[in-house]
């Protein structure tokens, strides 16, 4: 493994490709705590390793559900938002989440 920004990614993916439910709870600080690292690295990999062409990838290639796409995609515009934009990011993706069952 090159690094620990690779270490994070690679575990992400995995729980992605090994987990039988329809989504992957990161939880920043558990996760920190397990590789050793500072919950703002986290963030960081989620932020610049996961971006929107990625996630644009992996649906055309049918990598993930249409569910997954639309959680991932609100994952990533919630990171570095303030207060009041995490309150209106997550009711669209909970509205979207339900369009999509």
């Amino acid at each position: 493994m090159r690094n620990l920004a690779d270490a994070i990614e690679n575990f992400i993916i995995r729980q992605l490709l090994e987990d039988s439910e329809d989504t992957v709870l990161v939880q920043r600080n558990e996760l920190a705590d397990k590789l050793s690292c500072a919950p703002s690295q986290i963030s960081y990999v989620i932020s610049t390793r996961f971006t929107q062409a990625l996630l644009e990838h992996w649906a055309h290639r049918g990598m993930v559900t249409a569910r997954e796409y639309a959680l991932l995609k609100y994952m990533l515009e919630i990171i570095n938002a303030d207060e009041k934009k995490k309150i209106t990011v997550l009711q669209n993706a909970i509205s979207k989440m339900m369009q999509v069952r």
